[in-house]
């Protein structure tokens, strides 16, 4: 018959095997989420800036953004894929006035400075 000292040194052996275990495990998991992360990141940011660029194509044909804003964002897009310092966005007057603590933009422009949709006839 064994005795409750036997008992529990076989507990705190299996306790302690259970752990190991699951301490590798883990090991094993983020070993394998860096191993991807740096076998897939090149690949993958190539993809979403060719992406971005067809998208951005697209804004500008359809006639939402700029030549000039097109422009700076095709080339913060360029500079984020070589790693370089990414430079500023050009700033852009706000056609807006303040009456009575209200802000109001002027009139054929939203509140962001942006021409407003065509009037209709």
């Amino acid at each position: 018959m064994p005795t409750s000292g036997g008992t529990n040194e076989a507990a705190l052996e299996a306790i302690l095997w259970v752990g190991v275990l699951i301490a590798l495990a883990l090991a094993l998991g983020i070993a394998v989420m860096v191993v991807r992360k740096r076998v897939f990141s090149d690949d993958r940011e190539q993809a979403d800036g060719a992406g971005l660029v067809t998208s951005l194509r697209a804004a500008r044909d359809r006639g939402e953004i700029s030549q000039e804003e097109y422009e700076h964002t095709l080339q913060r897009i360029r500079g984020r894929l070589k790693g370089e310092a990414l430079p500023r966005a050009p700033q852009r007057e706000r056609p807006m006035s303040s009456e009575d603590g209200e802000l109001r933009a002027a009139p054929g422009f939203d509140l962001a400075g942006d021409p407003g949709p065509p009037a209709k006839d």
